[in-house]
């Protein structure tokens, strides 16, 4: 039988694939720390987020977004697996992570806080906060150190070695300019 460890282990074996040089298991690490830091809860659905927003990435996939919000659907059912198996018991939540997950990560492709619609009112989660906790923990590195950031922004590039320094210059400014 997994334990919710080895699951958890199993993910962020995900993150050590070495094609990875910032989206990696250092990046998931950091995101937990500032919550330590900044006293941001982290309530399990941040958890399984912070965990798995970037799960599946490829440098340059336009779909990472998408496919990591299935794994996180995925991910949430093997954890209600294990704790029923653990605990003997049938587990269920009073929120909806097979909703929000994929639609919370998703949001980390332009990091705009998009529902579509009101999330569901009478809810144990505000879904709200997570998607905002979440956009915050994962752009925080932008607001760290010089020495942080440069670190950090080698790191992409390192990732995107396939794109010339010309598409490299034109797409990062988009992406910041997208965030305005």
């Amino acid at each position: 039988m997994t334990t919710l460890k080895q699951l958890k282990n199993s993910v962020l074996k995900k993150y050590d694939e070495p094609h990875r040089h910032y989206h990696n298991r250092s990046h998931i690490l950091y995101m937990l720390r500032i919550t330590q830091e900044e006293g941001i809860e982290l309530t399990e659905p941040l958890e399984h987020l912070i965990l798995c927003h970037d799960a599946i990435y490829i440098p340059g996939n336009l779909d990472n977004e998408n496919l990591s919000g299935e794994f996180a659907k995925d991910y949430y059912k093997s954890v209600c697996r294990i704790q029923n198996e653990e605990d003997n018991t049938l587990i269920t939540f009073d929120y909806e992570p097979d909703v929000y997950y994929p639609l919370i990560i998703n949001m980390t492709k332009n990091h705009i806080i998009d529902f579509g619609k009101e999330p569901s009112k009478g809810m144990i989660w505000n879904w709200l906060e997570v998607a905002q906790n979440l956009i915050d923990l994962d752009l925080a590195i932008l607001g760290d150190t010089e020495e942080v950031y440069r670190d950090y922004v080698q790191k992409v590039r390192k990732e995107y070695a396939h794109a010339t320094d010309e598409q490299w210059r034109v797409g990062r400014l988009d992406w910041i300019l997208s965030m305005l």
